[in-house]
């Protein structure tokens, strides 16, 4: 008797550590049709076999249709994981897959190059929500779906069999503040993590953090020489859908300067962008960014000051 085999739309790969943030963009995948690899699901049938020699045929065979890795701090210092990884590397390789592999970045890990070609291209988890990542996700499988003139179709993302073109428009769970809300918690928890770094430099930080505001202090021998402030404005105001931007040096009599950061979508990519425009830059034009290229922004803002503070 032939056993079945299991094809698969993507195979998830990630660290224990990350299993409660990876689970539900799995379940919406499947909610979306998709056949996903899921170590979770298929406990029965590992159940007394080497699961590191069935994982290998799974991320290093032609048993998945695309690798999608969850990098992180955990996962390039854990072997299992970092054995899936490689596995899918030499599948990539061998067959000349480039786009094999969909890495999704966790958190400020920086992945070495010789892991992660830093011209391919990743999404970072933080950017998503799970219901926008898994349509992402679906809408790349069914892009090779049509390629292959496959007779499926995903729930949600190809509306009918013609695969009829869909307005370039924001989904309607698309909420320009949430986006906001969400970015002014990620690019403040960066800066509790980086100001340390300043230490060794004479310059101590204070990072404050609320759910409408984010304050950082740069102190130099106990004196003050710049601050930050990202913030919402009252809900009185004219553009309550901003998150506004003070930057101030006390020792400059000119002060500081002002702007402010917008959530659009960006038809283009399919994805939520932020557009941070900076006045003190002598043109209105903003600069799209991420959460985590927002947050890189202003601390090159800072940077710059202290080098020329003295």
């Amino acid at each position: 008797m032939t056993e079945s085999v299991q094809h698969y739309d993507i195979a998830v790969s990630f660290a224990g550590a990350q299993r409660a943030r990876v689970e539900p963009i799995v379940r919406a995948c499947q909610a979306l049709g998709l056949q996903v690899f899921y170590d979770k699901d298929n406990t029965v049938e590992f159940w007394g076999r080497n699961f590191i020699t069935d994982m290998r045929a799974i991320y290093g065979g032609a048993r998945a249709r695309y690798f999608v890795p969850f990098l992180s701090k955990e996962y390039l210092a854990s072997a299992y994981p970092m054995d899936e990884f490689t596995t899918a590397m030499r599948r990539a390789i061998e067959v000349g897959e480039d786009n094999y592999i969909l890495p999704i970045v966790v958190g400020s890990v920086e992945v070495p190059g010789e892991l992660l070609n830093p011209a391919i291209g990743f999404l970072r988890l933080e950017d998503y929500p799970v219901d926008r990542l898994a349509q992402i996700i679906a809408g790349r499988v069914r892009a090779a779906v049509e390629r292959h003139q496959e007779p499926r179709e995903i729930t949600g993302v190809v509306d009918t069999a013609f695969g009829v073109r869909l307005p370039r428009l924001a989904p309607a769970d698309f909420v320009p503040i949430e986006e906001l809300e969400t970015a002014l918690t990620r690019v403040g928890s960066l800066f509790q993590h980086e100001t340390d770094q300043l230490a060794p430099f004479g310059v101590q930080c204070r990072v404050r953090q609320s759910d409408t505001a984010l304050d950082v202090r740069a102190y130099r021998q106990g004196q003050q020489v710049c601050g930050l402030r990202l913030y919402f404005p009252d809900a009185s105001a004219m553009h309550n859908d901003q998150l506004l931007m003070t930057f101030q040096w006390p020792r400059i009599t000119s002060g500081g300067y002002n702007g402010w950061v917008t959530a659009e979508w960006d038809a283009d990519a399919g994805r939520p962008v932020l557009e941070y425009t900076d006045m003190a830059r002598g043109t209105a034009t903003p600069v799209r960014a991420t959460a985590d290229e927002l947050f890189r922004l202003l601390w090159e803002k800072i940077v710059d000051h202290l080098e020329h503070v003295r």
